[in-house]
């Protein structure tokens, strides 16, 4: 004969992390899982004060954030993590501690600029020089540019169009403006005026165009002359 003994917890079916003076500021909204009661990368800002809008189970259940003052939380930032600690309960139930790791949105400053900032259509950004860091509310890290988690934008060839470079890290943002210049052509590219195409200069440099997603599709050009084309001229 075996005997089970059942019990009820209360939980959480849904749960929006708000600014608590604002609360349709959503930090964010995680997906709450039956029996899962860890959850991680939720990023807040360092200044961040919140509140909970939970969905229970059952309904008339309550739940309640460890070490907030009046429903208020502040982080305790500790290298840019705090653990945050919610406790659900209803009569009846067994209590649910969910326990939900905050992560501090840094704020991304430059120590030392990119060498170079001024480019032709076609170039791929160049970090040569650049030494960004990443400042919390209690310290700061200088950051690997070609490590996880660092996105910079964009990432491809770059056009005329083209006025910074975008570096995000843990949901902060930083732009560096450039300068990209466009392979200038002879002629305006209407059909009376067609782009001049006189040498393997002009072909590197429509190709170069090209590459940066411009497609001249309204443009005429016009061979001048015979060209020989690099080797590694694409079309």
């Amino acid at each position: 004969t075996y005997t089970i003994n059942a019990k009820r917890s209360a939980s959480l079916t849904a749960l929006k992390i708000v600014d608590a003076n604002d609360s349709s500021n959503v930090y964010a909204n995680p997906g709450m899982l039956i029996g899962t009661y860890n959850y991680d990368n939720i990023f807040v800002p360092g200044n961040a004060v919140i509140s909970l809008v939970p969905t229970l189970k059952p309904t008339s259940g309550s739940a309640v954030i460890e070490g907030a003052v009046d429903g208020v939380f502040t982080p305790a930032w500790v290298n840019g993590e705090c653990a945050m600690k919610v406790s659900v309960s209803a009569d009846g139930f067994e209590t649910s501690v969910y326990t939900i790791n905050l992560k501090e949105i840094p704020t991304l400053q430059v120590v030392t600029p990119m060498t170079k900032t001024e480019y032709n259509s076609g170039d791929k950004v160049d970090l040569t020089g650049l030494s960004v860091k990443a400042v919390y509310s209690n310290g700061e890290e200088v950051i690997d540019l070609s490590g996880d988690g660092v996105k910079i934008e964009p990432e491809g060839a770059l056009g005329d169009t083209t006025e910074k470079i975008t570096i995000t890290y843990k949901k902060a943002t930083l732009e560096i403006p450039v300068t990209v210049n466009g392979y200038k052509f002879k002629g305006s590219g209407t059909k009376d005026d067609p782009y001049l195409l006189e040498n393997a200069e002009d072909c590197v440099g429509l190709s170069r165009e090209v590459s940066t997603g411009k497609t001249y599709s309204d443009n005429y050009f016009k061979i001048t002359a015979n060209i020989t084309l690099p080797t590694d001229w694409v079309p």
